[in-house]
């Protein structure tokens, strides 16, 4: 096992991968994805203390921990996932919902080629992302890990 190349948590709660918005006034980023990505650059830049930017093949891990649904969701496979606040006791639980796992993944990748951590979301060879829910503000956020690839 080697140890992590890159390490970072992003604050807040992180969207799902947006789409262009094509207008007859250009193309453009949804605001709210924007701001979020605006906002992840500190943390992300903030974490690359030796200033690198990875270059080799990677296996970036990300832990997306969003905030709980109010009351109990009338989904069945939601419904079976839900934790009150004392049930959880202020841990995360694992979670199903929007931002799908895989948008709020490419987020994340696209905000670590944007900060300059990794030269580009190609050199990703492998992907583990993890969608889980809290009553706990402070634990809203995603977490990131990149190890190199051992060959």
């Amino acid at each position: 096992m080697t140890s992590p190349l890159y390490i970072a948590f992003i604050p807040g709660l992180t969207p799902g991968k947006a789409r262009p918005r094509v207008t007859i006034h250009g193309t453009h980023m949804p605001p709210r994805y924007s701001q979020w990505m605006s906002s992840s650059m500190a943390p992300l830049i903030k974490a690359n203390s030796r200033h690198i930017t990875i270059t080799c093949p990677v296996h970036v891990a990300i832990e997306v921990i969003l905030p709980a649904p109010l009351r109990r969701p009338r989904s069945a496979a939601r419904r079976g996932l839900y934790r009150t606040p004392s049930e959880a006791d202020g841990e995360p639980f694992r979670w199903v919902g929007k931002p799908d796992i895989d948008n709020a993944a490419g987020s994340v990748l696209d905000a670590l080629v944007r900060a300059g951590v990794l030269a580009d979301d190609t050199l990703v060879s492998m992907l583990s992302a993890s969608l889980w829910a809290t009553h706990n503000p402070a634990h809203v956020g995603a977490t990131v890990e990149i190890t190199d690839i051992q060959r």
